[in-house]
């Protein structure tokens, strides 16, 4: 027979792992290793893609031979998607004209603040992002 004192205690005790557990899992979410023969749209300069980290979307452009940016694709002014533009070399929104540069600052407006930013880095062949 189970008393009330050993059913809460498998209760948290059980809750605590999860708990244990999942907090281990974000960890190690905020940040991420991408190999760059598995992503070959940021091999070459100009390339980028969209990727999910931590439950958050960002924006990779890979602008030089030894640099790789990280960016929100929401715009700051009224939350819709942005996208990168090869040809420009800048980040657009289509539903305002809003503009941003590479570094996520605003080029015109309406918006009048950057993009949120990601650290990344490149080491030998493998991108490094993380999000905070």
């Amino acid at each position: 027979m189970q008393t009330r004192r050993n059913f809460l205690g498998k209760l948290f005790g059980g809750l605590t792992l999860a708990l244990i557990g999942l907090k281990s899992g974000l960890a190690w979410a905020k940040k991420m290793a991408l190999k760059l023969d598995k992503v070959p749209k940021l091999k070459k300069v100009g390339g980028a893609m969209t990727i999910k980290l931590a439950g958050q979307e960002v924006i990779l452009i890979r602008e030089s031979d030894s640099t790789v940016r990280g960016l929100s694709p929401i715009c700051s002014h009224q939350e819709c998607r942005v996208a990168y533009n090869p040809k420009k070399r800048n980040i657009q929104c289509s539903c305002h004209g809003s503009a941003f540069d590479l570094k996520g600052n605003v080029l015109n407006g309406p918006a009048t603040k950057p993009l949120k930013s990601y650290k990344t880095r490149l080491d030998g062949e493998r991108i490094i992002i993380s999000v905070d």
